[in-house]
């Protein structure tokens, strides 16, 4: 069997290496972007078994992102990386085709939780 392909869309440094230390820990790969464009142009020639991708991205919303993903690909996993202002909009994310939400800031087990609960439905 193969490790499952993560995708992350997420601008911090410090973020993107407390969620890639937990994804190895998971035997899950990484893909790493910065930005909404890399991540577009990473999406279609790649099969991902999930995309994290942060809400407050330099050059489109992370919503906007996964809404632009889930038009091509519609079987597409997404978690949606929130800030707490918005936790109380999980449920229409969940509405627009999102997977599931995390308000940062995060803890490891929940990540992990996440994590684990969203590549098992793949």
């Amino acid at each position: 069997m193969t490790s499952p392909l993560i995708l992350l869309v997420e601008p911090s440094l410090f973020v993107q290496h407390l969620i890639q230390k937990n994804l190895h820990a998971l035997e899950m790969c990484i893909h790493k972007t910065y930005t909404s464009g890399q991540a577009l142009l990473q999406k279609l020639p790649t099969h991902f078994d999930l995309l994290l991708i942060d809400y407050n991205l330099p050059d489109m919303n992370g919503l906007e992102l996964a809404e632009n993903v889930l038009q091509h690909l519609i079987y597409a996993k997404v978690v949606l990386l929130i800030p707490e202002h918005l936790s109380h909009e999980s449920r229409d994310f969940i509405a627009h085709g999102i997977q599931a939400t995390l308000v940062k800031p995060f803890d490891e087990e929940s990540l992990q939780r996440v994590l684990i609960e969203s590549v098992a439905s793949v």
